[in-house]
């Protein structure tokens, strides 16, 4: 797998030249090894997106909840934001769920490229919209609000899932990248929530303007040096061309090489069984979006369900904490990700977050140090459980369809934050505020029991199987015995 994932032209055609001749190039101290024809300005266009991904997917949901309590805007009392912050997360998932999946083959069908520039201009035009009864009186029912939000919802479905990393290290570097990604986004998460709070003495509509221009110019020139190329799209799924070689008879029906969206299922599910930790990694997506929602929102709604009057700055504050202890959690573990194994880091992301949920039952007014305990412990186990989705992925997902598995690992997300914001958001109004930390903590015992079923009967007996499937090595070059495709696939992360 170390080649190029987005090559304009296929290297593996044609005569050789010198740039297909050079090694790959190494950055960060030589820590990064990149793919080949990978330039360093591709990869520090990767490491913004990380940066650009965190700020506004944190920075965006604490601006919102803002705008709802703010006297200058929609001036909710605390029962009433809750309920439409529920019912506006609601709407931005439901859409999530229904057009990520095809964003995913969008990605890999238009490229890289144009499908970030597609979703910024998405976000950054619907954050200038974000503040809609600042221009006009005419815009004061909250319908309008629903409207800007769905293109944001849009625009937030395409960026996550561009899998920048896969395509642009090389795999024997991926533990490292990931955790300098997820370190960025960190600092991203970090960056937005102290705009907000800083910005507080100005009406929320500069705080949305800045957002806005910072998000919109950045990325969009960021998109400029990434790779445009979908080379891996352009290549069949599975070769056709195995009908007739002695290598495909038995092992892909023959409909489904005629098909490209039945080969794609049918990958799917084969991939699904070979390498068992791609199931844990949707696991640990789901866990990744239940911690997004309460670092992003939940902790925050707590803290404004006590009707404290200085709700607005500790629930900020709150936040923050998580923040950082997220960001030094992917400092310490994501750069060794490659040296420890999953199964530690799972064990711990999945034993702090049982801890930290449970102990909001030691929580009794906004100020109480339990809060910050537990805002520390939900940051500990955000950062493993993201460093986990991501590196599983990459590690695993197959090149021709590595957008429509990251669609699908971003689907899980979405359905962590649906319980926590929408269902969990409900319960914290009408039955009591500690709800929606039972049911995070419920659903961390269940990926537990879980996982150690799932590791002890599927990903134990996978790690002593030392053969390939036939169909993955001939779909990956597998059958091409030179040193140049075995290398790091063959190496086990068990």
């Amino acid at each position: 797998m170390a080649q190029d994932s987005l090559e304009e032209n296929n290297q593996d055609d044609g005569p050789l030249t010198m740039s297909k001749l050079q090694p790959p190039k190494r950055v960060l101290c030589g820590l990064i090894r990149l793919n080949k024809g990978v330039k360093l300005r591709n990869y520090i266009a990767s490491l913004t997106h990380a940066l650009l991904l965190g700020f506004f997917l944190s920075g965006v949901e604490l601006l919102q909840q803002n705008i709802l309590v703010s006297s200058d805007y929609y001036n909710y009392g605390p029962a009433d934001a809750i309920k439409f912050n529920a019912l506006i997360t609601l709407e931005d998932l439901l859409v999530k769920l229904t057009v990520t999946s095809l964003y995913g083959i969008m990605v890999d069908k238009l490229g890289r490229q144009k499908s970030t520039i597609i979703g910024y201009w998405l976000i950054g035009g619907s954050l200038f919209l974000f503040p809609l009864r600042f221009y006009s009186p005419f815009f004061d029912s909250i319908g309008w609000y629903f409207g800007a939000r769905f293109l944001y919802s849009n625009g937030s479905a395409i960026i996550p899932i561009i899998p920048l990393i896969a395509d642009y290290v090389d795999d024997q570097s991926l533990g490292r990248a990931i955790g300098f990604n997820v370190l960025l986004m960190t600092v991203g998460f970090t960056t937005s929530t102290l705009i907000i709070k800083y910005m507080q003495i100005y009406n929320l509509f500069y705080t949305c303007l800045v957002f806005a221009v910072f998000i919109f110019v950045v990325g969009n020139t960021y998109a400029l040096f990434l790779r445009p190329g979908n080379t891996y799209y352009k290549k069949s799924i599975v070769n056709v061309n195995l009908e007739n070689s002695q290598a495909n008879v038995s092992k892909a029906p023959s409909n489904m090489l005629n098909s490209s969206r039945m080969g794609k299922r049918w990958l799917i599910k084969n991939d699904c069984q070979t390498k068992p930790w791609i199931v844990v990694g949707y696991i640990f997506a789901f866990l990744n979006g239940i911690g997004l929602a309460t670092t992003s929102q939940l902790l925050n709604l707590f803290v404004e369900s006590f009707g404290d009057p200085d709700a607005r700055g500790r629930g900020a504050t709150v936040v923050f904490q998580a923040n950082v202890a997220s960001f030094l959690t992917s400092l310490l573990i994501g750069p060794m990700l490659d040296c420890i194994k999953p199964l530690y880091i799972a064990i711990l992301a999945i034993t702090v977050n049982i801890l930290g949920y449970c102990n909001i039952w030691f929580v009794h007014s906004p100020n109480d140090s339990s809060l910050s305990l537990t805002a520390v412990s939900v940051g500990v186990g955000y950062a493993c459980s993201q460093l986990l989705t991501n590196f599983l992925g990459f590690k695993n997902y197959r090149k021709s369809i590595r957008g429509l598995l990251f669609a699908i690992a971003n689907i899980c997300i979405v359905a962590g934050v649906i319980l926590i914001a929408v269902i969990g958001g409900c319960l914290l109004i009408f039955v009591h505020r500690n709800w929606p930390f039972y049911i995070a903590s419920g659903c961390s015992v269940l990926s537990l029991l879980f996982f150690v079923y799932y590791y002890f009967t599927k990903i134990l007996r996978a790690s002593n199987e030392s053969e390939e499937p036939l169909i993955e090595r001939v779909s990956e070059g597998g059958l091409d015995p030179s040193p140049t495709n075995g290398g790091s696939d063959k190496k086990s992360i068990f």
